[in-house]
């Protein structure tokens, strides 16, 4: 006599799936994950060169308005720091010469000081 077998039999086919799907829901979940911190990284570069360039802007109307009305004598330094962000500025110096203007300097300058962290303990080398 053959007796009934009722329960849940599940096949080779069925644990590929299961697993299939498992892997496509945590490879999506990884790829939204990736897509939203690239688009806040974005945000920030764009805000960063945006503020970059007013500042660049800036100092180039001012260097412009200097020339253009011949306020510095020769052999004269200008020098200028426009505000970029809270982080940094524009670092601006020219100079009179015989010939016209020469600009010495045009850079980006941290406006605050860098801190190491000494929060890990390091090997330095030493055997000792």
């Amino acid at each position: 006599m053959k007796k009934d077998k009722f329960g849940i039999s599940i096949g080779i086919v069925s644990m590929i799936m299961v697993f299939a799907v498992l892997c496509l829901v945590v490879f999506s979940s990884l790829t939204l994950v990736t897509a939203n911190r690239e688009w806040k990284l974005a945000k920030e570069y764009a805000q960063s060169v945006t503020d970059y360039y007013a500042a660049d802007t800036k100092a180039t109307h001012f260097y412009e308005k200097v020339i253009t009305e011949n306020s510095l004598r020769e052999g004269k330094t200008m020098n200028f720091n426009i505000q970029v962000d809270d982080k940094q500025e524009l670092d601006v110096a020219f100079t009179r010469t015989a010939k016209g203007f020469r600009i010495t300097s045009w850079k980006l300058v941290p406006t605050q000081t860098w801190t190491t962290d000494d929060s890990m303990n390091v090997w330095s080398g030493d055997d000792e």
